[in-house]
């Protein structure tokens, strides 16, 4: 248990310094330290694995490895498939952390379908808040893949879907959502291709 717990903590710390974007040497050796503890100290669907598959994967596409975070990555997926608590999870999953992985590997359209998917799984579950909840943030996180794979116009209208939907949100939202530099790239666009 107590390697367990060692291993968790070294996770966080490499979660917590890749979110910064801080020392990936540092976030490196913790990932490889998990690495070899793992293993040893859990069973194959156990949190610690996914956990570690998650900033592995995420490690690698950091480092610009895209082979080996692929392949944590479907090891991440493999676990959170097996025994997922509710679509919920799925949902966060592939939120959380297939969408972000994609996007550190520049694969703008494999991020997009995880959160289409994201979005999808919760639309099963109208009757729950918080499905509603994840999916008006899953639109504004739609929005900033298509901003980031300039996708202008499909931007627009995922914040335009997002804010369809800002009642659902437990927060104050200044309208409109989409930022004024993505509308003004899709007008453009938009006037260039006579749509």
């Amino acid at each position: 248990e107590a390697k367990k717990q060692l291993a968790a903590c070294l996770l966080d710390k490499a979660r917590t310094l890749m979110s910064a974007e801080m020392d990936q040497s540092q976030v490196r050796k913790l990932v490889q330290e998990a690495g070899v503890i793992v293993p040893l100290c859990t069973e194959p669907l156990d949190y610690e694995r996914y956990q570690y598959a998650c900033n592995a994967a995420m490690c690698y596409a950091m480092d610009g490895s895209t082979e080996q975070a692929l392949q944590q990555l479907e090891a991440a997926s493999a676990i959170a498939y097996a025994a997922p608590d509710s679509d919920l999870a799925i949902a966060e999953h592939l939120i959380e952390e297939v969408a972000p992985i994609h996007i550190e590997l520049k694969q703008f359209k494999e991020a997009e379908d995880a959160v289409i998917q994201a979005i999808a799984l919760c639309g099963k579950h109208p009757e729950a808040l918080r499905y509603r909840e994840t999916i008006f943030d899953a639109f504004i996180f739609l929005g900033r893949i298509y901003d980031m794979a300039g996708e202008y116009i499909k931007a627009e209208e995922a914040f335009a879907e997002a804010e369809k939907r800002v009642h659902d949100s437990p927060y104050e939202w200044k309208l409109p959502l989409c930022p004024e530099e993505i509308r003004t790239k899709a007008k453009i666009i938009k006037s260039d291709t006579g749509r």
